[in-house]
């Protein structure tokens, strides 16, 4: 994992000693801001390895009586640090039709927000500010165009009836609880 910071911040770092070599000081706007995109991108790539790490114990991460599995199911959600994807399992009660995903109930998703990515679009992340500020500070942290302010979706939306697909058609769509991993097909 942490050669995945080396690769893009190291590598900023690098192109910016260069640059600062041949073309000398004008500001350090440029260097500032590059090495923050870089550092965002280097964050959300490590946020990502982490949560879909299959070796983490995950609560009720296994096929209760009457639930079939679905491993690696995507899903794209926002964080502090930008979009990334997550590969969790769908498990689904055939008998009563409902399902659930256990990586989402652990990570209390809103939608596609995280916790801290819902505090800091939500209208309470103006207390004590102003909402413009805020707004500001949010938008200056690399938030994606167009997500300040949003209200998330409701959090209680139901499961979809049917299991989804897994990602790659070679990974048959239900396993054993045994065999049931985070890992992409």
């Amino acid at each position: 994992m942490a050669a995945a910071v080396v690769t893009e911040a190291g590598g900023f770092l690098t192109l910016a000693r260069e640059r600062l070599a041949t073309e000398g000081w004008r500001t350090s706007d440029g260097v500032e801001t590059g090495l923050r995109t870089a550092l965002q991108h280097d964050g959300r790539r490590l946020l990502e390895n982490l949560l879909n790490d299959p070796t983490l114990p995950l609560a009720a991460d296994a096929s209760g009586p009457g639930e079939k599995c679905t491993p690696a199911v995507a899903r794209e959600i926002e964080t502090l640090f930008g979009p990334l994807t997550l590969r969790r399992n769908y498990y689904h009660a055939a008998a009563t039709g409902q399902g659930r995903y256990p990586l989402d109930e652990a990570l209390k998703l809103a939608g596609p927000y995280t916790d801290w990515k819902r505090r800091a679009t939500s209208a309470p992340a103006c207390a004590g500010r102003s909402c413009t500020r805020a707004a500001r500070s949010s938008a200056d942290s690399s938030t994606p165009s167009g997500t300040v302010g949003i209200t998330p979706p409701n959090p209680t939306s139901p499961p979809p009836p049917n299991p989804p697909r897994p990602e790659s058609s070679h990974t048959p769509a239900h396993v054993a609880a045994s065999k049931c991993s985070r890992l992409a097909p």
